[in-house]
């Protein structure tokens, strides 16, 4: 298990590398918004989740990474959780445009994409951030 330092400076990592690349962010989110969120939509977010959306809270476009991804913030999870039928899939991450999202299942470990929920493209919400970063294979 990571420890909340070392989640800091991935988080930190994390973002100075949207900074460079000039994704458009938009300020941390607090602990109650994290919680609220929470408890609307029934599970409880990782700590990774919350160390990297209290120093951004998601991207403040779409498509504002290179391989055509943005991390939602966390108004956006919201609304495309109350809209979406799938109650078991909370999203915080989309490609092209709604073309499909990645996020988490309820009772279930890993991260998944809404389009294809049988097998998990990462292990954890962390790893999916540093896939999307990458641009990595195993998202596709």
């Amino acid at each position: 298990m990571e420890t909340l330092g070392q989640l800091a400076r991935w988080a930190d990592g994390i973002v100075t590398e949207w900074k460079k690349l000039k994704v458009p962010l938009n300020p941390g989110t607090t602990r109650h918004e994290i919680r609220n969120v929470e408890n609307l939509v029934g599970f409880t977010f990782p700590p990774a989740f919350h160390v990297l959306y209290r120093k951004a809270n998601g991207h403040n476009d779409f498509m504002t990474l290179p391989g055509s991804y943005s991390v939602l913030p966390i108004e956006w999870i919201v609304e495309e959780y109350i809209k979406d039928d799938d109650k078991d899939f909370i999203p915080f991450a989309d490609y092209m445009i709604r073309c499909w999202q990645i996020g988490f299942r309820k009772n279930e470990p890993g991260i998944f994409r809404n389009i294809d929920q049988r097998r998990p493209v990462a292990t954890d919400f962390a790893q999916a951030i540093d896939f999307i970063n990458a641009d990595d294979d195993r998202l596709y």
